[in-house]
């Protein structure tokens, strides 16, 4: 179903211009307590979409649909404030040394390299510092004039050629569980939150099988250890959920189902098979 919700959302709001486009919020691809960091993708959806919800006035009407899974709606991240804290915006003139912006950039998470060529890395070369935030499709070529910028591009990551001109930027972490960890070494008390303390309002839970969904997260705390900082349990956050805010629970149609939830194959036209899911993965990132 999520998967599916992925090919057919986004194709949804392209139909109606006045319905917010969906955003994405995947769990984590490794287990907190491992040495491995998540893949760049994942927390680049993480943070776009944390990034949409800071930025939305909370009188744009609708909110968005924000599509997760169980592990993904259980698993910790910045608080608000935080995140907030964390975005550093430039313009055209603005004046830093850039071996201090190099620092400010390590510490919220971006890796150094010799050349940029995926999200989450830095590159000084000279008078040239290239970026590739999380949340930007394209990084950002930073030209000083000693410690005044004095050119800002983006540029193809592949190519390294200059694209477009710009005014300003703002950047946005390179990283999450990482800095995370961190913070918490070193203050156990490091606030942090879940993605549903970023809801304005009162926000509408839907739950697709949600005894499968208990199932599958007792699962993946099992591999956890015990007083894991990263992980709420399911039944502290559907309590949560209940309390403030709507929830909404979709079964297979059954006897016992008021509110029966099918594959989305059973509305597809005859004779239209379904789209291949890396085609629509990278449809949607377009």
């Amino acid at each position: 179903m999520h998967q599916e919700l992925e090919t057919w959302l986004p194709r949804l709001a392209k139909r109606n211009a006045q319905a917010p486009a969906p955003q994405f919020f995947p769990a984590w691809d490794v287990l907190p307590h491992e040495s491995r960091l998540p893949h760049a993708d994942v927390l680049s959806e993480r943070l776009e979409t944390l990034i949409h919800l800071a930025k939305r006035p909370k009188s744009a009407g609708p909110g968005p649909v924000i599509v997760t899974n169980g592990i993904g709606f259980l698993q910790r991240t910045f608080t608000p404030a935080q995140l907030k804290k964390r975005f550093r915006r430039f313009v055209l003139g603005d004046r830093i040394d850039p071996l201090d912006l190099i620092e400010w950039l390590e510490d919220q998470g971006y890796e150094p390299e010799a050349q940029v060529s995926q999200k989450g890395e830095i590159a000084l070369r000279g008078g040239i510092l290239d970026v590739f935030p999380l949340a930007s499709p394209w990084p950002v070529r930073f030209e000083f004039f000693g410690d005044e910028i004095e050119s800002l591009r983006t540029f193809d990551p592949h190519t390294q050629l200059t694209r477009d001109k710009i005014e300003q930027v703002t950047l946005s972490p390179g990283g999450e569980l990482g800095i995370l960890k961190q913070q918490l070494a070193a203050d156990v008390k490091y606030p942090t939150d879940r993605l549903a303390g970023h809801f304005a309002g009162e926000p509408v839970y839907i739950f697709v099988e949600p005894e499968e969904i208990a199932e599958r997260t007792a699962d993946y705390l099992a591999q956890v250890p015990k007083g894991d900082p990263f992980h709420d349990t399911w039944e502290v956050a559907l309590g949560q959920a209940r309390a403030h805010g709507t929830v909404v629970e979709l079964r297979e149609a059954g006897e016992n189902s008021l509110l029966p939830v099918q594959s989305l194959d059973t509305y597809r036209p005859l004779g239209q098979a379904a789209d291949d899911p890396q085609i629509a993965e990278a449809q949607r990132r377009e």
